[in-house]
């Protein structure tokens, strides 16, 4: 019966590949695949938020349990800054607690250039499987183009706020001043003069244009989007990093207004959740987050090591 089965699966495939199926498609050949089928989207979004969590995104040849992802950027982060005191034995993240850590040569600038220009590039492969001017009409494959453009104003957003200082000594933005490269995806629809000449530092004002482009688009084709599981952005997330983006901006009324409107489907926890931890990704007031496995976690080298007082690990180093 398994020997039947087998041949029968084998003689099907035989018949449903053509030679037209092979090599690249074209954007206009991918958009028809994504509008006939959106799952066929899945396993590259699935596939970016597993970068997003995984261990060692730099692919570094050493042991690396400083870089388990996004959580392990905002953790190097925020031992840069009064958020954190280090008082224990000196271990990851020393170097960043004494801000000796910045310099160009060394493995974390390098580690947060690398992982939100990959985010950006895997964002752009995503958006690329649409023809420019034409946005999709099936519900998923919007979801799944919305989610590559907000997350791709979201890479650009930690990008200035770690390459640039952002503002003069009078608190206002320093728009003309040089950050980073815009990388474009081909929907874009720039010319490859544009595109060479921006692959350099543009200035501050550019790049925000840029950033809040993507908002606006990602803002109209995630409405209405019902994502799977929390793993997703959905409209509600991306309004949490337009808020972000306009504080950013010093736009101060579109940020409490999309902050707003951001926290209109969830409820604070009541205390006595709130006395349980914040280890559940279903939690009420959880908006985005990446349920773990066991096939997922990275133990030593993840975010619940350096920051969890029940979980084995390095927390006793701070």
């Amino acid at each position: 019966m398994k020997i039947a089965l087998a041949a029968a699966t084998a003689v099907s495939c035989e018949k449903q590949f053509e030679i037209k199926d092979s090599g690249y498609m074209t954007g206009t050949q991918a958009a028809q695949k994504v509008e006939q089928d959106s799952e066929f989207l899945s396993s590259y979004v699935s596939g970016f938020y597993a970068y997003m969590v995984q261990y060692n995104t730099q692919a570094s040849s050493g042991t690396v349990h400083d870089d388990f992802g996004l959580l392990s950027v905002l953790n190097n982060l925020d031992l840069m800054t009064s958020d954190m005191v280090c008082a224990g034995t000196p271990n990851w993240g020393q170097y960043d607690y004494l801000q000796d850590y910045g310099q160009e040569e060394y493995r974390r600038t390098f580690q947060h250039w690398n992982f939100f220009y990959t985010m950006i590039s895997n964002a752009n492969a995503v958006i690329d499987f649409f023809v420019p001017g034409e946005d999709p009409t099936n519900p998923t494959a919007r979801g799944y183009l919305g989610q590559a453009y907000a997350l791709r104003a979201f890479a650009y957003l930690h990008l200035l706020y770690q390459y640039v200082d952002p503002v003069d000594a009078n608190g206002a933005l320093a728009v003309n001043l040089p950050s980073v490269p815009i990388v474009y995806a081909a929907r874009d629809g720039f010319d490859q003069a544009v595109i060479t000449e921006r692959s350099g530092r543009n200035p501050m004002s550019l790049v925000m244009e840029h950033i809040e482009e993507n908002l606006n688009v990602a803002l109209t084709l995630l409405d209405g989007y019902q994502r799977s599981t929390k793993n997703e952005v959905d409209l509600s997330v991306a309004q949490g990093i337009a808020a972000r983006y306009y504080l950013f901006a010093q736009k101060w009324e579109q940020a409490a207004a999309m902050a707003k409107a951001a926290a209109t489907s969830y409820t604070l926890m009541d205390k006595e959740r709130l006395y349980a931890g914040f280890n559940e990704v279903n939690d009420a007031e959880v908006m985005w987050g990446f349920n773990h496995t066991t096939e997922t976690q990275t133990s030593y080298a993840s975010f619940f090591s350096h920051m969890c007082n029940d979980a084995s690990g390095y927390l006793h180093k701070y």
